[in-house]
């Protein structure tokens, strides 16, 4: 069911009232207030949250939640499912980030985000979960603060289930996948294919060839290549293990690791 500014949805803690509709697609987001505040992030028409449990429930670390959208609670809205999120006060979504820097960040910035994109899924690999679908629009960052939330868990499967079946592939995006993606052999080696290409892009490369930006250091492209690889038993699987060896990496290329500033510059007025 699509919703309108102004529609009300009922709970038993006070209704909810739409105040911005931010995405139409296989399923829909809503902004809303309720009579206690707000905004909260409302989303229809996918279950993401047993897949979240899941999760954090094989991990059971205090250090997995701030990776994660916090679910309240659930809504039924004319037979369609429905779920209420916090609202993500500050955060940008990759896709905006590159807006703003439509010539790729500077490798140094890419460093702290992908460790911590390798953290979260790292997190699920060790739950035997896919994410299958670390894309721009969901992988939301908190710039001054340097936090990160991976969204949208509708995509995700269990490992034991891509033994029987591929990934349910993001269809606008679906050249951004690696080979296996739409078949059996998918995997945990998978998100780690997409989790570099993702940076790649965000440095200024190219997602649908896996082609690495021109110009970065040496010992990036030999790592970047390596995750990439388009025979996926010869890619890493694991996150914590790419984490590993990156943490390595970038000890070697800055030294120690320090605080390094992220601002997203104000637009400019047309």
């Amino acid at each position: 069911m699509a919703l309108s500014v102004g529609d009300q949805l009922d709970h038993k803690d006070g209704p909810y009232t739409v105040t911005a509709e931010l995405h139409h697609g296989e399923s829909d987001l809503y902004l809303a207030d309720r009579p206690d505040g707000g905004p909260y992030v409302i989303k229809i028409g996918a279950d993401e949250t047993l897949t979240l449990a899941g999760i954090i429930t094989a991990n059971n670390d205090p250090k997995l939640p701030p990776y994660l959208p916090t679910f309240l609670h659930n809504l039924i809205v004319d037979g369609d499912f429905g779920v209420v999120f916090e609202y993500l006060d500050g955060f940008y979504s990759l896709a905006d980030v590159k807006q703003h820097y439509p010539d790729g960040v500077d490798p140094r910035d890419m460093a702290w985000m992908f460790r911590r994109l390798l953290v979260v899924t790292g997190f699920a690999h060790k739950a035997e979960y896919i994410h299958g679908a670390v894309l721009p629009q969901h992988v939301m960052i908190h710039p001054e603060k340097h936090g990160l939330v991976l969204l949208d868990w509708t995509h995700a499967a269990s490992v034991d289930e891509t033994n029987d079946e591929s990934l349910d592939l993001v269809t606008a995006y679906k050249d951004w996948y690696p080979p296996e993606a739409p078949t059996e052999e998918c995997g945990t080696h998978t998100d780690v294919f997409m989790a570099a290409n993702l940076m790649s892009w965000l440095m200024g490369g190219d997602p649908t060839t896996a082609t690495l930006p021109t110009g970065i250091e040496r010992e990036y492209r030999v790592f970047f290549t390596h995750c990439l690889d388009i025979d996926w038993q010869k890619r890493p699987s694991e996150a914590w293990a790419v984490l590993h060896h990156f943490n390595a990496l970038i000890e070697r290329l800055y030294g120690k690791r320090k605080f390094r500033p992220f601002h997203i510059p104000p637009e400019v007025a047309p």
